[in-house]
């Protein structure tokens, strides 16, 4: 289940950061995305509990502990990983986007199997540890795909996003 990473030497209108990740099957496409949300949720549960066994802390230097485990200094490392990984997972999940597009020849629009991608875009754009520009790019992959596919869900998706409303319940349906 390997992919390849490759430079888009015309200027792809999905390459991110101009590289796209082609996979052998959108199968595998989607099984890399979906291993990547579950890191995602891991490392963004590290960051907030270690966010927060921060804010209740000691002063750094302190020998005292933090929590019962961790010192100030163990927490700020864990933090500062755990957004530095998010970053990579962030770019890794963009970079996938166009797997789920019709060949050129089709039109070069979505295709019916890019539903799977509203939660892992709708994530991405609603969460404030990842980067303006990712969030920006997942916003408009949601239009994109709604328009494509006519899918009214993936604009709704976009657009709670937009007004900053919280996510809804029936994001998860759409990765199955």
């Amino acid at each position: 289940m390997k992919f390849t990473p490759k430079t888009s030497e015309i200027s792809s209108k999905w390459a991110y950061l101009t590289m796209e990740y082609h996979y052998l099957t959108r199968r595998h496409a989607k099984v890399w995305n979906t291993i990547r949300m579950i890191r995602m949720f891991m490392l963004m549960t590290i960051w907030v509990h270690s966010s927060l066994s921060l804010q209740r802390t000691f002063q750094p230097g302190e020998t005292e502990y933090c929590s019962t485990v961790h010192s100030y200094e163990e927490l700020l490392n864990y933090r500062n990983m755990a957004a530095k990984k998010l970053l990579e997972l962030e770019t890794d999940l963009l970079r996938s986007v166009s797997c789920f597009l019709e060949p050129q020849s089709l039109g070069g629009k979505f295709c019916t199997s890019a539903r799977c991608l509203i939660w892992p875009l709708t994530v991405l754009a609603h969460s404030e540890l990842n980067s303006p520009s990712a969030r920006k790019y997942a916003v408009s992959c949601l239009y994109q795909i709604g328009e494509d596919l006519n899918m009214e869900q993936a604009i709704a998706a976009a657009k709670m996003t937009r007004e900053m409303n919280h996510h809804e319940d029936w994001l998860h349906l759409y990765h199955l």
